[in-house]
């Protein structure tokens, strides 16, 4: 099964919500409340669940719920977690995600292709004729 997460977030006026806490906004609205919201969605892109957190939340503390979500709510025992390199970080992986035996695709920062490069896990002329390649390595 193929989840797709992602976070935005939504300023408001008002002062009396719960939720509402400054924190750092998706939609470039400074200095103003807000609420930020993760979605889950099918491979399709059709939602399958939304949860509001609080205005200061930030996306990487979300996904131990994320997963708690996905198997015990919804009952999958194999799962993909695509993110983005802001949510799912190396220490979300390494305490959240791995634990669960999810699998996951994001992206390597720099200095992690430069690894690879390094100890010829990869080879620049994988790139030569096609934008796409798939890397397994021990470390990610």
């Amino acid at each position: 099964t193929l989840v797709l997460y992602d976070m935005s977030s939504a300023a408001f006026e008002g002062k009396t919500c719960p939720l509402g806490k400054r924190g750092h906004p998706k939609d470039g609205v400074r200095g103003r409340l807000q609420i930020v919201y993760g979605l889950l969605a099918t491979k399709e892109g059709v939602p399958i669940a939304i949860e509001v957190f609080a205005g200061n939340t930030g996306e990487p503390t979300t996904i131990a719920q994320q997963v708690e979500k996905l198997k015990g709510r919804f009952g999958l025992a194999n799962v993909v977690l695509v993110g983005d390199r802001g949510l799912l970080t190396q220490a979300r992986l390494r305490e959240d995600v791995t634990p669960k035996q999810l699998d996951f695709i994001t992206a390597l920062r720099a200095p992690q292709i430069r690894t690879l490069i390094r100890d010829e896990a990869i080879q620049l002329s994988l790139f030569d004729e096609r934008d796409l390649v798939e890397v397994t390595h021990p470390d990610y």
